[in-house]
């Protein structure tokens, strides 16, 4: 009785072919899906894929920061401006330009004034004299003045060598712009001192006006007086605040030269 309850049951569970003996009959229908066959994918396109989730797989290369590029080489052209307009500022003997009247009351046509440099006219005369203070800086009439020419000599260089080390970080090693900035940092910083120091020594010009490097009239600190400032005056002011941008934007820099998956590459 068990084994006849047993085949029973077995030969309700599988269905038999009547005619092959014991081969089992498929117990699907026509109209039931059978499941797919598995097929091997081709792998996704990598400009299609997302970049992120196969960081770690594909390989790295390199590409420049376009905004990055542009702001660093704005940067160094900044410092390269600083360096040059410092040093044109020195060599210029006109900073300061004494009134037509101021002038002929020393008997002068022409009275120009520079850190360095001076240039006189004497009335009804066409020759303009033009040359140094003395050979040495212990030559220059006013201590401020003398800070003002060491200070910009400083800052010139300073702001080259700041130029240089932009130039190396873009192109070479990018830890050098770390450098570039704390030395810029100085220069802008040396740049406003000489600045605030030759606002200063104006109330000079004006204490003995009976000679020619004193002609200006009513002036005070910060206060030129009669006298105008002139393009040697102008280049060092602008060179001052082309520093200062230049050190404000060294701290907005980054590195332009960023690690991109290669898909990426293909995105840009």
């Amino acid at each position: 009785m068990k084994s006849q309850e047993k085949r029973t049951t077995y030969e309700k569970k599988i269905p038999f072919h009547p005619l092959e003996g014991h081969l089992p009959v498929p117990s699907f229908s026509l109209r039931e899906k059978r499941a797919p066959l598995h097929v091997k994918q081709a792998p996704p396109d990598p400009i299609i894929m997302d970049t992120r989730s196969l960081a770690h797989e594909i390989p790295v290369k390199h590409r420049h920061n376009r905004k990055q590029l542009t702001l660093n080489i704005l940067f160094s052209c900044l410092l390269l401006g600083a360096a040059v307009l410092g040093a044109l500022s020195l060599s210029r003997s006109h900073w300061i330009t004494a009134d037509a009247e101021s002038a002929a009351l020393l008997g002068y046509e022409t009275i120009e004034l520079g850190v360095f440099t001076e240039c006189t006219q004497l009335l009804g005369d066409s020759d303009v004299t033009c040359g140094t203070y003395g050979s040495s800086l212990k030559d220059i009439p006013y201590k401020e003045w003398q800070v003002v020419a060491v200070l910009l000599m400083v800052t010139s260089f300073l702001s080259f060598v700041s130029f240089v080390l932009s130039v190396v970080a873009v192109s070479f090693d990018w830890k050098a712009h770390s450098y570039a900035v704390y030395i810029i940092g100085v220069s802008s910083l040396l740049y406003t001192g000489a600045a605030i120091t030759f606002g200063y020594s104006l109330h000079k010009l004006s204490q003995n006006p009976s000679t020619p490097r004193a002609p200006c009239r009513n002036g005070g600190v910060f206060n030129s007086g009669s006298c105008t400032f002139d393009w040697g005056s102008i280049l060092a002011m602008t060179g001052c605040a082309v520093s200062t941008v230049a050190s404000l934007l060294a701290f907005c820099l980054r590195d332009p030269l960023e690690l991109v998956s290669s898909s990426q590459l293909f995105l840009v």
